[in-house]
Parts: structure tokens; C-alpha cells; sequence
């Protein structure tokens, strides 16, 4: 049965002599309540049979144009291995075009990379770099997903060398004499340069160590850069100098080029029915699911209790409402930050749910935004205004979770399900 409670500006006086008032932290009661708001509330809670959970596959992540992205590989036997590599154009920076064909030698060319983060650590890592010219040109004007690929060509560059984020947080690699031809000829114009250079693609061959390194494109660090010797022959004089181009993004309204991450998985035994075809989700009534990179998602549907709490209760306000998601007890400890919440139409769009985007109600950030509670344990997200929404409309399309950041780390997480001592659920407080 409900717990009734009677909320009044002289309780809340009162209350304020009592420590358990001020725990924050508490699943039910004082926890619950906006403190800025006085009402008539009924708690309940919506878990177990109530909400359908499943782990789904997020196998059309669009990874077109975000500069924030990873490089590497990484395993566990969760959910297998990861590899991400970076499909690049290159452009020259604010010119239309470019001459090193009469008295240039282009004596060495280095791409330098930002480097945000590494994950699992950031010791000194092992790396083995393979980046390849492409077999042909980016298209600025297509959306590429994380399952895209362009066929790779000439090698620039297979090399090994330890990198150390704690001293440096740039890569500098020297590509190898291949890329000199490609650069040392007359460039009519940027779309000239960008249809004959195509491209590049970066990736971590798999004798490296297992990690994940965060690229920054924005990041003005990030260019390629190439020295080269100029002698005048009239004069006989000889110059050196260095001419910098950009990687994977534009500096200026008349620079059209783009940049993609590609994610290829393979998993471990746990998600065969979903390889195989043979369901297209895992039950979630054990464990729900979420990796990063295209990996999976947590969908999940409480329109059974919605369209009867609708019929028992048509004008119930939501005064409070908050998704709790507890990490399973073998959840890596390097947890993702953040968890979204998305909210799924009838006709199958989805869109961040309004309690995200009330970036001025103080409420709903601050501990109710979507991120972990190590004392408790758990995920905890606001979803007041969402709620109330599926109450309005009498039906629920569904509710994906996603890691925030899904496209440029490789934290992930497993959720305790539907049927557990610690479940998965919805505590909410409604007034009639």
C-alpha cells in the first residue's frame, strides 16, 4: 500500500531537527521531496514485473563530424573486444590552393595528434600505429555510422614507440617518404588537394597495449605538418620553412571536410543470441548491459503500469519521480560517468527527455543528472517532467539509456535487472 505524507511549511520547520532529513541520499522520503515545493504526496514505486528491461544493440551509432573520438583496443570478458580506428580528410589551412612543385623538397612530414584521455590508464603505454592513405575521398555531404569503413591504400606509416600521457598529451608521429609525392606537386585549389590526398586512416594494430586513446581534432594541436626545403634557382638561395594542414575538421565556413570513427566488436559468448540474429535483445530481468562505441543500450517500457496508473488515476501530478540503476557487483570499477535517458515517440524518434534539457531548474542536475552515487551504488537520474508526460499521453513507446560520451570513451557498465535483491526502479511521489 502507499505511504501518505503530509508535507507543510511547519513540518518542514520541525524536520529540520531531524538528521534524517538531511540525507540526500536516501532512496524514499525526505531524498524525494523538491524542497522548494509543498504538497500532498504519495510515494510509490515502479520495479520487478512492472518495467520490461532489455540490452540492445547500438549498431547505427553515427560517428560523422564528432571531434571527440577514440583510437585503440581494449577487452574484457564481459563483453569481448573493441577496436576503433579514425577515417580522416586533410585540408589545407586557409588556402584554396597550394605549390610545392618547382624548387620544394618536402624533407619530412609529422601528423600531430591532442590526446584527452587514455583508458584503462595512463601509464606508459606500448603503441603500434598503422595509418594508411585512402583508396578514396571522404564524402563531406554523407553521414558515415560506426559501421562504416573506406578501403585503405598506401601505407604511411607502421611503427612502434611508447607513449607516455602523464609527460605529453600529443602524439608526434613521422610518416614515412610516401606521403612526400602526395604533397610535393601543384594543388589547384582545396577540392584539388582533398580529391588527391583522399584521406587517412589511424588505427592500433593489435600487438599494442589494450587501450583507448581519446583524439581531441578540435584541438589546434591537432594538424599535420610538413618541413620542407625551398631553393630559388635565379638566386641560388635556399630557405627551410613548414607548411601545417588540418586533420579531420575545418577551421573556416569555406572548408568542407569531415572526419568518421569506425567501431568493430567482437563479442563474447553472453550476446550470441543477438549475433546470431536469433532475438534482437537480452532479457533483462538478471543484468542489463551498456558499452560504449557502438556497442549497447538499455531499453525499457512501463506502459502496462502507465495506462493503469493513467485509468486509477487521470489527474495525478508527478511532483517528484527518479530512475535508480545499481551497478551489478562485477561492474568494472572505471564507470562511465554518465548515463542519458531518451524518450521514444510513437513514430520511432527519439529525443533526450525534458528533464535534461531543464538546464535552469536546479533540480535537475546535481546529483539527479544521470551520474553514479559510489556510497549507494547506483545510477540516479530525474526523469519528473518524463513521467508525467507518459501519464498524459496514457502510453509509454519506451525509454533508451545510453552512456553519455558513447562515441569517445570506452567506459562501460553492467545494471543490476528487473528480478534482483537491488532491481532496477522508478520511485515516484504523485499528488491527486
Amino acid at each position: 500500500m502507499p505511504r501518505y505524507f503530509w508535507i507543510s511549511i511547519l513540518a518542514v520547520i520541525c524536520a529540520c531537527n531531524f538528521a534524517a532529513c538531511k540525507d540526500e541520499e536516501t532512496n524514499l522520503g525526505a531524498s524525494l521531496q523538491d524542497p522548494s515545493t509543498f504538497y500532498n504526496g504519495i510515494i510509490d514505486t515502479i520495479t520487478a514485473s512492472d518495467i520490461i528491461a532489455t540490452t540492445r544493440y547500438d549498431d547505427s551509432l553515427l560517428t560523422t563530424g564528432y571531434t571527440s573520438g577514440v583510437v585503440g583496443h581494449y577487452s574484457d570478458e564481459c563483453y569481448g573486444g573493441v577496436k576503433a580506428s579514425l577515417y580522416a580528410q586533410l585540408s589545407l589551412d586557409g588556402k584554396d590552393g597550394i605549390d610545392f612543385s618547382n624548387g620544394y623538397t618536402i624533407d619530412s612530414v609529422v601528423l600531430n595528434i591532442a590526446v584527452d584521455n587514455v583508458f584503462p590508464s595512463d601509464k606508459p603505454c606500448f603503441l603500434h600505429i598503422s595509418i594508411h592513405q585512402l583508396q578514396a575521398p571522404l564524402s563531406p555531404d554523407s553521414s558515415y555510422r560506426a559501421y562504416n569503413t573506406i578501403n585503405k591504400g598506401t601505407s604511411l606509416l607502421d611503427s612502434s614507440f611508447t607513449f607516455d600521457y602523464r609527460s605529453s598529451s600529443t602524439l608526434h608521429i613521422k610518416l614515412n617518404d610516401a606521403i612526400k609525392p602526395l604533397l610535393n606537386r601543384r594543388h589547384e585549389s582545396q577540392s584539388d588537394f582533398q580529391s588527391f590526398i583522399k584521406g587517412i586512416c589511424v588505427e592500433l594494430l593489435d600487438d599494442s597495449d589494450p587501450v583507448m586513446l581519446q583524439f581531441n581534432l578540435a584541438n589546434s594541436a591537432t594538424k599535420m605538418t610538413a618541413y620542407y626545403t625551398y631553393t630559388n634557382t635565379s638566386t641560388g638561395t635556399t630557405d627551410r620553412a613548414s607548411e601545417n594542414f588540418l586533420v579531420g575538421r575545418s577551421t573556416t565556413a569555406n572548408t568542407n571536410m569531415t572526419h568518421f570513427y569506425h567501431f568493430e566488436h567482437q563479442y563474447s559468448d553472453l550476446f550470441t543470441p543477438l549475433q546470431k540474429g536469433e532475438t534482437d535483445h537480452l532479457a533483462g530481468d538478471q543484468r542489463l548491459y551498456l558499452e560504449p562505441l557502438g556497442g549497447t543500450y538499455i531499453y525499457l517500457n512501463i506502459d502496462k503500469y502507465i495506462q493503469k496508473f493513467h485509468a486509477d488515476h487521470p489527474y495525478a501530478v508527478i511532483n517528484h519521480a527518479e530512475l535508480l540503476l545499481p551497478a551489478a557487483e562485477e561492474a568494472d570499477t572505471i564507470k562511465p560517468s554518465q548515463i542519458l535517458a531518451y524518450t521514444q515517440y510513437a513514430n520511432g524518434y527519439n529525443m533526450v527527455i525534458s528533464d535534461f534539457n531543464s538546464v535552469t531548474n536546479p533540480f535537475a542536475y546535481g546529483g539527479f543528472d544521470g551520474t553514479y552515487h559510489p556510497a549507494q551504488g547506483y545510477y540516479r537520474l530525474r526523469i519528473t517532467q518524463h513521467l508525467q508526460e507518459m501519464l498524459r499521453m496514457g502510453a509509454d513507446y519506451g525509454t533508451l539509456l545510453y552512456i553519455n560520451e558513447r562515441r569517445s570513451s570506452a567506459r562501460r557498465t553492467i545494471i543490476n535487472g528487473t528480478q534482483t535483491d537491488n532491481p532496477i526502479r522508478i520511485v515516484f511521489i504523485y499528488s491527486e
